[in-house]
């Protein structure tokens, strides 16, 4: 909660009826069949109506089966499949630039940072570099992106550091409030 107060400036976050009107739902790091069974009606009408259900998870879950795409990345390596997925979204220009000059303070520092490409996160997480590019473009080409992290995500050292990485993926793509 820490993490995301320190990115997004409070905690807040969409209802899970909201979740109908998304295009693209993430899951990432959770398993809502088993831990969240009323959120994963939500995700289930939602991907009726033609929403994109991906999952990032290490371990095949019961969510898995609710999901279009899954990835699996190696078990505390979240961070980087992230900032890899960022670092393509900018290179890409799969950004929301309006809403970055804004709303984001920092945001040429962050881009430089990032030094780490599709390659190097292969190495690291275990995902193909095509599909850690695959990830990219269907969160950059998104109208409106969900993003569901778990809380799992936390017990990770630098856990607080992966959440505001993933955050920042829908801070660039602009898929703030919608």
């Amino acid at each position: 909660l820490e993490a995301v107060r320190l990115t997004l400036g409070s905690v807040k976050h969409n209802v899970p009826w909201d979740l109908i009107n998304a295009d693209t739902i993430i899951i990432w790091g959770k398993n809502p069949a088993e831990t969240n069974i009323q959120e994963i009606s939500f995700i289930a009408a939602a991907r009726e109506k033609g929403c994109k259900v991906v999952l990032i998870d290490p371990v095949r879950t019961p969510t898995a089966d609710k999901a279009d795409i899954m990835f699996s990345p190696k078990p505390g390596t979240d961070a980087a499949l992230a900032l890899a997925v960022a670092a393509i979204l900018i290179d890409e220009k799969m950004t929301d630039m309006p809403f970055i000059e804004k709303n984001v303070k920092g945001f040429e520092e962050f881009r430089r940072s990032l030094h780490i490409t599709p390659a190097d996160a292969e190495k690291i997480t275990g995902i193909p570099r095509e599909s850690i590019s695959e990830l990219a473009y269907i969160i950059g080409k998104g109208r409106s992106v969900t993003f569901l992290p778990g809380y799992g995500l936390q017990r990770h050292l630098n856990g607080g550091q992966t959440i505001r990485s993933i955050l920042s993926l829908a801070i660039i793509t602009g898929n703030i409030g919608k």
